[in-house]
């Protein structure tokens, strides 16, 4: 993959301000919203194990919000 990006300069990069690790608000927002998309993924994971499609319809829901994809995989039992 790095050699696709060989020659390539980069003079500026630019990030929204909710990726500032010094904003205040910014760690407030990624706090509240990670914590419970994180929640979100662990309850879907766990629906995976008893109704994989509905699982699969909420990750894809997960997904539109984070980006990528999300695999609901089934609870392990112990």
């Amino acid at each position: 993959m790095r050699k696709r990006f060989d020659g390539l300069k980069v003079d500026e990069v630019w990030f929204a301000w909710t990726e500032s690790r010094e904003d205040k608000l910014a760690k407030r927002l990624r706090k509240k919203y990670g914590d419970s998309v994180r929640a979100l993924v662990a309850a879907s994971n766990r629906l995976a194990a008893s109704d994989p499609a509905q699982a699969r319809k909420i990750s894809e829901l997960i997904a539109l919000e984070i980006g990528g994809e999300i695999e609901a995989t089934p609870a392990r039992s112990s």
